[in-house]
């Protein structure tokens, strides 16, 4: 476990590390990137969402943002922005057993929501039985 403060070890202000075989994370990358894009060919995926979309990048959003702030200034017109985004602990708080009913919603295979449920759901290292099931 990290602090995500240094010298404040309270268990909300920790976060876990969990390690994963090289060829597991291959895996898994593989088959979540086969399924954004499976999700974008059949225009699932909202408009405003640009992460990890396939002919989207990161600055999108950032430069969409500074042109509407550009062109509020140079129309002299009021600008309101409501940003109901993730925090930058998105990823810690995501779970895994309802993240893998929206995958297989969009066309996930069942095995390889299996092993990542499985996975994820492990608490201690991996023992002999805990070990994810092949492909």
């Amino acid at each position: 476990m990290l602090e995500k403060q240094p010298g404040n070890p309270k268990i909300h202000k920790v976060c876990v590390i969990h390690l994963y075989e090289a060829d597991y994370n291959m895996i898994l990358g593989i088959k979540w990137r086969h399924l954004i894009h499976h999700a974008e060919d059949a225009h699932v995926l909202n408009p405003g969402q640009y992460g990890s979309r396939p002919g989207c990048t990161a600055l999108d959003p950032a430069l969409i943002d500074e042109l509407q702030a550009e062109i509020s200034r140079v129309s002299r017109k009021s600008h309101v922005k409501f940003a109901n985004d993730a925090s930058s602990y998105c990823y810690d708080r995501i779970i895994p057993g309802l993240a893998n009913i929206a995958s297989r919603k969009y066309g996930m295979n069942r095995k390889v929501c299996m092993v990542q449920g499985d996975t994820a759901s492990t608490t201690g290292p991996l023992q002999p039985q805990d070990t994810p099931r092949p492909l």
